[in-house]
């Protein structure tokens, strides 16, 4: 009785086993392995405790950074800690050239073209009191003047800088920290920035002039 028990239990587990009919089994995935004549050891690191280290450009704060013993703040190895002291006078373009709201459009064209530059600022009295870039001549052109060449130059003789110039721009100081004065010309899309002391216009400091420094800076292992 006993051994019938047993075999219909067995063909019952078979008629309805565990696992559903139609479902393949998973194998494991086979990677190719190494000949077997290959020494392993040999690709292995010979340091197997050292582990390539994070860069700290950029804000990765790994092994490679310190501190900067006054401010507190961390500094990558290698970058001198004059580096973030340096001021907006330290990059600044000093004694600008200048000129004033009654100006023609034409006198800032021949300006620009003749120094090279792409921004004036404009001053009362050496009292900053806006600045034109050469984006604003540009812009200006399509509205203000006309088709014909004789009615070009007029109104580029007739229209006056403070028309289109910039007012009450963003200004800093000659200690100003270079960085904050950087990331104002990043953040805000600006070109340039006025110096100023006192309001009175002392310099500018432009994106070329960063990049100048910058430069400097890689020129002398800084």
């Amino acid at each position: 009785m006993s051994r019938r028990w047993r075999k219909s239990s067995v063909q019952s587990r078979r008629a309805h086993p565990s696992r559903p009919r139609g479902r393949k089994r998973r194998h494991r995935r086979q990677y190719p392995r190494p000949p077997p004549n290959l020494q392993t050891s040999a690709l292995r690191s010979p340091h197997p405790n050292l582990r390539p280290r994070r860069c700290s450009i950029g804000g990765a704060r790994g092994a490679m950074e310190k501190r900067c013993p006054d401010c507190g703040g961390t500094l990558p190895q290698g970058v001198p800690i004059w580096v973030r002291h340096l001021k907006v006078a330290d990059a600044m373009t000093p004694d600008p050239l200048t000129m004033g709201p009654e100006d023609s459009l034409n006198q800032a064209v021949q300006v620009m073209r003749k120094a090279g530059i792409r921004r004036l600022p404009i001053v009362v009295a050496d009292t900053l009191v806006g600045i034109l870039a050469q984006g604003d001549l540009n812009r200006a052109q399509p509205s203000i003047l006309s088709e014909s060449q004789d009615e070009f130059l007029r109104v580029m003789e007739e229209t006056p800088v403070s028309r289109i110039m910039i007012q009450n721009p963003v200004t800093v100081s000659e200690e100003t920290p270079l960085l904050d004065a950087a990331q104002t010309l990043h953040t805000m899309k600006f070109g340039a920035l006025p110096v100023t002391r006192d309001g009175r216009l002392v310099g500018i400091l432009t994106d070329s002039d960063l990049v100048r420094c910058l430069v400097d800076l890689l020129a002398n292992g800084g």
